[in-house]
């Protein structure tokens, strides 16, 4: 209660500069809404707003630079999604923090191989944003539209199916296997995986040099967009989970609705007789 007083206090105020350490984090979703939209006025007025928390949904919906911390040293800043990416993988990697996981002149095991057809298909992202230990590695998809394959357009409402093929470099007990759609700004509309919809074994074993393809139904009930698909593959022992290979934004699908709703999903809503 007192942090949401003191910033109750503080957004009446018009100040030049106005910093919110997690205050947001407190309250519930009414009083964030709010916040929100006072933070949207002040910045509308010309107020320069820090923002410091650890959701990196806030991040990428509500600011133009980002900057990470990490032990009182900043690793780095720019563009909120590449930034919240950043984050990520430091908060979830098993690599070194000053490694930039995409860089392949670093001797990272994610650099390029010749066995990865992921960018000879369409809809493939060349900027996608790539990290992991290798010891698991994506290396080619698909994607099925109701009238197509590697569809140039997805009609509002259609089904797609998305696989995607990995091989194992190391023995591997229970992958697990997901994929997240986002907006291009970074906020994540939808994400499951195996685990989730009840399609894995922990107990399965791989074998080093075994290629596996997985496989997930989607129905894009989306706006008219352009939209991403981020796959990945990981191993869990108890509450550590391993990140193995994370293609963010690897692949772009545009979306065309009609316009019988508005927003970003459609939730097929009727007016009831």
């Amino acid at each position: 209660m007192m942090l949401r007083l003191a910033f109750a206090v503080q957004a009446q105020t018009e100040p030049d500069i106005l910093i919110v350490d997690e205050a947001l984090a407190v309250g519930d979703a009414r009083f964030q809404a709010k916040c929100f939209e006072r933070l949207r006025q002040l910045k509308a007025g010309g107020t320069s707003i820090l923002l410091v928390t650890h959701s990196s949904e806030q991040i990428v919906m509500h600011c133009d630079r980002a900057v990470l911390m990490e032990g009182g040293h900043m690793l780095d800043s720019g563009e909120p999604r590449a930034v919240v990416n950043r984050y990520l993988d430091l908060l979830f990697g098993n690599n070194d923090a000053e490694q930039t996981p995409s860089d392949t002149s670093s001797g990272n095991s994610l650099s390029a191989d010749p066995d990865d057809l992921f960018h000879t298909r369409p809809n493939a992202n060349p900027h996608e944003y790539r990290w992991g230990d290798g010891s698991v590695r994506i290396l080619d998809f698909g994607l099925q539209s109701d009238t197509e394959e590697f569809p140039a357009v997805v009609q509002s409402g259609e089904w797609l199916r998305l696989s995607y093929t990995v091989r194992i470099n190391q023995p591997t007990r229970g992958p697990i296997f997901g994929v997240t759609v986002k907006t291009p700004e970074g906020v994540t509309l939808c994400g499951s995986n195996t685990e989730q919809v009840g399609r894995h074994d922990p107990d399965q074993w791989f074998e080093a040099g075994s290629e596996v393809s997985v496989a997930f139904k989607l129905n894009c009930r989306l706006a008219t967009g352009t939209y991403f698909i981020s796959l990945g593959v990981a191993t869990r022992d108890g509450e550590l989970v391993t990140p193995h290979d994370r293609r963010y934004d690897a692949i772009m699908i545009n979306v065309r609705a009609n316009d019988d709703f508005f927003g970003l999903v459609n939730l097929d809503i009727t007016a009831d007789e």
